[in-house]
């Protein structure tokens, strides 16, 4: 790795967790937070969204040295969320079902998406692959084609929350299977049984210096 190529840490979070720790959490929230926690329809929407957030001030304030109380959140006229007092740390966040993910790198943006592979993409490669990567997923044997549309998904969502630009891109314009540099750019992620995830850098990720802070998370094979 080089020494200029920047550094990239990512979490894996388990969001349900006991109702004591869900309390010390919640106390880490802004109020805002603590606005759109109470806006959530179910009980557990609202656990799995203190425990995501709370986690995240937790390990940003770890990082900048304050309080996880005290550490400021913004967006940007994007809506990319951001450091407004560390704009050399660029961050994002996913979650899906019990598990959320969070990813940190710096000098660069970062866009990171988990998802459980499931079934039901199949159905949608249309609406999620380009022309180039519909041919090379209908060469892949039949019980892979599940994982492998879902590996597409969360590449484009990691790469449309690194670059900003998600409303208004078609999925289908977008090749990141096989396009020239996407692989630099890009870290495949196995999670837990049936999760998969995606970080993407705007420079290479091949140079960033790696560290995965959670055993259930690894460089995909």
């Amino acid at each position: 790795m080089s020494r200029d190529g920047g550094r990239l840490d990512l979490w894996l979070f388990a969001l349900d967790v006991s109702p004591q720790r869900l309390g010390r959490l919640q106390e880490t929230l802004s109020g805002d937070q603590i606005i759109r926690m109470r806006q959530l329809s179910t009980e557990r929407e609202r656990a799995r969204y203190v425990a995501m957030h709370g986690r995240v001030r937790q390990v940003l304030g770890q990082r900048l040295g304050r309080s996880p109380q005290d550490v400021r959140l913004n967006t940007t006229p994007s809506g990319k969320p951001c450091l407004p007092d560390a704009p050399q740390l660029g961050y994002s966040i996913s979650h899906c079902h019990g598990w959320g993910l969070l990813g940190l790198a710096v000098e660069t943006e970062i866009g990171v998406d988990l998802e459980r592979v499931t079934s039901r993409r199949v159905r949608l490669a249309e609406l999620i692959l380009s022309e180039e990567e519909r041919l090379a997923w209908a060469t892949c044997p039949e019980n892979t084609r599940a994982e492998w549309i879902t590996r597409a998904w969360v590449r484009k969502e990691a790469l449309l929350k690194a670059t900003g630009t998600g409303l208004g891109t078609r999925l289908t314009d977008i090749n990141v299977m096989s396009a020239a540099g996407m692989q630099e750019r890009m870290v495949d992620l196995t999670g837990p049984p049936t999760y998969v995830g995606a970080a993407h850098l705007l420079r290479s990720a091949r140079a960033a210096e790696l560290h995965i802070h959670t055993p259930q998370l690894s460089m995909a094979a």
